[in-house]
């Protein structure tokens, strides 16, 4: 499980929150003030809102629940600014040690946990998602 867990990085550097538009990688950054300020001046401006995805991934490998991801919607307007809507939910997405070594980790996880965001395919209730409901 330890060798899946330290090839994430790898995949996608886990030190980092990271901006998803579209299933692609936009901008990463210590904190959302970084990549808000990264997107005012580098993003081109959309004609109308679109959603984005800030992903956070968390490692520990004695914990409970070695791997978890919580993602947020939110919504960028024509005038670049990143906001959360009342639309947009987040949510964090628990690999307990059986799912690491079952799913390990993809890239394709992430873009199937931001499309579970997307289509509300996902419950606001509980505090955390077992990764398992949306990979099966």
């Amino acid at each position: 499980m330890e060798k899946i867990l330290n090839k994430i990085n790898d995949i996608i550097d886990t030190k980092y929150d990271h901006m998803f538009v579209g299933n692609e990688l936009v901008s990463s950054g210590n904190t959302l003030k970084e990549i808000k300020k990264y997107v005012k001046e580098q993003y081109d401006a959309p004609t109308k809102d679109i959603k984005g995805y800030i992903i956070s991934i968390k490692i520990d490998k004695k914990g409970k629940i070695p791997l978890s991801i919580t993602c947020m919607q939110v919504t960028i307007t024509p005038k670049l600014f990143i906001k959360s809507m009342e639309d947009d939910g987040v949510q964090t997405f628990n690999y307990s040690s059986d799912a690491v070594i079952k799913y390990g980790f993809k890239m394709s996880h992430l873009k199937k946990i931001m499309s579970a965001i997307k289509n509300d395919m996902v419950s606001y209730r509980k505090s955390g998602v077992s990764i398992s409901e949306i990979l099966k």
